[in-house]
């Protein structure tokens, strides 16, 4: 009922609490700042992109050397490989490199609290260069479908048209 429930995400809380400091003890930042909001403009071909990115944490070590830490809930972790290329990895390199006048973050790490994982990526121009074609990908796609007049079918793991989603389908099963 109620009350099992109730024990059960609290428990969870104190679980995720728990891990998030072991996973923070061995931290020592000289500055941290909580919640910070980067943004930069991104041509391609004609159009201009404002790309924007939210890290949780962010911890400063020196004036040009920086660490970005995403909280994340989700059960299972990101493989390392599949952090280099995600969206949002890509996005804080680039954002986060516009704003720090071409200054990378020293590590860019996923905690996932509930099962207590930490994954990091350590950005650089070799390591991003995957996930930044893998954006312009994107937003080639998203450029050729604003430019259809009719809506094409969804095929796997692209943009689907009955939910909006980028990944498996559940309108389409695809």
């Amino acid at each position: 009922g109620p009350q099992d429930e109730r024990e059960y995400w609290l428990q969870k809380a104190q679980t995720a609490l728990q891990n998030a400091y072991d996973l923070n003890l061995h931290l020592k930042p000289a500055k941290i700042q909580m919640e910070v909001t980067k943004s930069t403009y991104f041509t391609f071909d004609s159009p201009r992109y404002k790309l924007k990115s939210k890290a949780d944490r962010v911890d400063w070590y020196s004036d040009s050397e920086y660490c970005l830490i995403d909280y994340k809930w989700d059960e299972k972790p990101l493989s390392e490989e599949d952090a280099i290329i995600d969206f949002q990895t890509v996005l804080y390199y680039l954002t986060w490199m516009g704003d720090m006048e071409g200054v990378p973050p020293k590590l860019i790490s996923y905690q996932f609290l509930t099962p207590g994982i930490q994954v990091d990526v350590t950005p650089t121009v070799t390591t991003m260069e995957a996930g930044i074609e893998r954006l312009i990908h994107y937003i080639e796609k998203a450029e050729n479908l604003k430019s259809q007049t009719t809506e094409p079918e969804a095929t796997r793991n692209d943009y689907c048209y009955n939910c909006k989603l980028y990944g498996k389908c559940p309108a389409t099963k695809l």
